[in-house]
């Protein structure tokens, strides 16, 4: 099921790359020079760290992506949550912020352009090494727009799985152990801009969110449009697509994906 535009152009999509990627390139130099080093208050609870850099780059990603059209609405992690609900930005400045603390390189910044809850532009910026992983809708996907990205081809008992569920919920539970006992390995990197480049580049297979207490559409956005373009697989679980509004949905290679939608369907 292809991820497609109902409301921008071709050559609308491609000005959204573009400001996406001069957005996220404004801020990089000043994050990186505050990689490692800032200092960081709570949030939701002690997990859940922010630092001043986080507002402060997602205030001057608006203001370029802005120019696209003032009609577009905004959704940013850190309250920038402005205009239309159907056709929007999602911004991540900073997305782990607790590795871009403590100076651990899987912090990124992330962007994307929803169209009706489909993502139709993708961007998640690696800050700390220079690299733009960007999509197009029906465009395919691109390291520095460049280089195109491929998913990998590795089954499912050979995979690396990031999985995001509720293991205090016995399905939650059950689906991790089932896939568990397929040979996968399960990562926990705790930053998805990372996790889902990483799939979309063919690192590793594959990423589930399930109950995934901590989705948000500005950490699931960039990525599987991302991930799509890249030859991947992106549906929410037991459906016949992708909806950003439905949180339950597996990102993967396609042959990772049918392994990992069966087990999620029967544990």
């Amino acid at each position: 099921m292809a991820f497609e535009s109902i409301s921008f152009t071709e050559t609308d999509l491609e000005d959204a790359e573009s400001l996406a990627i001069l957005a996220a390139e404004r801020v990089a130099s000043k994050l990186r020079e505050n990689f490692g080093t800032a200092q960081y208050t709570t949030k939701s609870n002690e997990r859940d760290w922010v630092t001043k850099w986080d507002k402060w780059a997602e205030d001057r990603i608006i203001k370029v992506i802005s120019g696209l059209s003032s009609d577009i609405g905004i959704l940013g992690e850190e309250g920038a949550t402005t205009g239309d609900s159907d056709v929007y930005w999602t911004v991540d400045p900073i997305d782990g912020t607790s590795h871009f603390v403590r100076g651990n390189e899987l912090c990124t910044t992330m962007i994307a352009l929803v169209d009706h809850g489909v993502p139709v532009v993708g961007l998640i910026y690696d800050f700390v090494r220079d690299i733009a992983y960007s999509a197009i809708a029906g465009k395919g996907a691109y390291r520095d727009q460049i280089t195109k990205l491929s998913v990998s081809t590795r089954s499912l008992s050979s995979a690396y799985i990031e999985m995001y569920l509720d293991e205090n919920t016995e399905r939650g539970e059950k689906y991790r152990k089932a896939v568990e006992k397929t040979g996968a390995y399960i990562l926990r990197n705790a930053s998805t801009g990372h996790t889902l480049s990483s799939v979309a580049t063919g690192k590793t297979e594959g990423f589930v969110s399930l109950r995934n207490p901590f989705a948000t559409k500005w950490d699931v956005a960039p990525g599987a449009i991302i991930i799509h373009e890249a030859g991947g697989s992106v549906r929410n679980i037991g459906k016949a697509a992708f909806n950003l509004s439905d949180p339950d949905f597996i990102a993967a290679n396609p042959v990772v994906f049918d392994s990992l939608s069966y087990l999620a369907m029967n544990n």
